[in-house]
């Protein structure tokens, strides 16, 4: 049986900084953008950003994501 690498959560943001992401909220927007940098409450600062909401996209720009609003947080494919 091979061994699954478990990272920290906040390890695994940390390398995800620099990166595309794409954030499901809480409450339904998608965010997609640039990582920039997260803290140690696990908010997050993302350039470049868009908003995906009830089908439609709107430009953000730099956005600061609160921690208690993200579902949960995933690299995402450049097109």
């Amino acid at each position: 049986m091979s061994k699954v690498s478990q990272l920290e959560p906040a390890t695994m943001l940390q390398q995800l900084v620099g990166e595309h992401v794409s954030v499901q909220s809480k409450w339904g927007p998608v965010y997609a953008g640039v990582l920039v940098s997260v803290d140690r409450y696990m908010n997050l600062q993302i350039k470049d950003c868009v908003e995906i909401a009830n089908g439609t996209e709107g430009e953000l720009g730099e956005t600061l994501l609160r921690c208690n609003n993200v579902l949960y947080i995933r690299k995402a494919p450049v097109a």
